[in-house]
């Protein structure tokens, strides 16, 4: 078996500009990573107050109301679905095709 082989000066540079780069790359990568990791800290523990600002109520685990949807309507302007906000829901079965799958939806 032969030993180590000797390299010229121009294989020497190359070796040790590719050294180089890599290095620079993995630095790269270390800050990237880094501040990732800060941020997500960040986020997790000294922002935590924001969410209640936000969601209100005082509950941690509330969120915000969603926005009301828009009406939906045909390419003529004829309202085919809107949103309405109620206490209580009431269906006429006599007027409904099959009464006993429409009790299991609502319920």
């Amino acid at each position: 078996m032969s030993g180590p082989r000797a390299m010229d000066g121009g294989a020497l540079a190359a070796v040790d500009g590719g050294r180089l780069r890599v290095r620079l790359l993995a630095a790269v990568f270390a800050v990237a990573f880094l501040s990732i990791g800060i941020r997500l800290v960040d986020m997790a523990s000294v922002s935590g107050g924001s969410r209640e600002r936000t969601a209100g109520a005082g509950d941690p685990g509330a969120v915000a109301d969603a926005p009301d949807r828009a009406e939906i309507r045909d390419r003529n302007g004829v309202l085919l679905a809107t949103n309405v906000q109620v206490l209580s829901l009431a269906a006429d079965p006599s007027k409904l095709p099959d009464p006993d799958r429409a009790a299991e939806l609502l319920a």
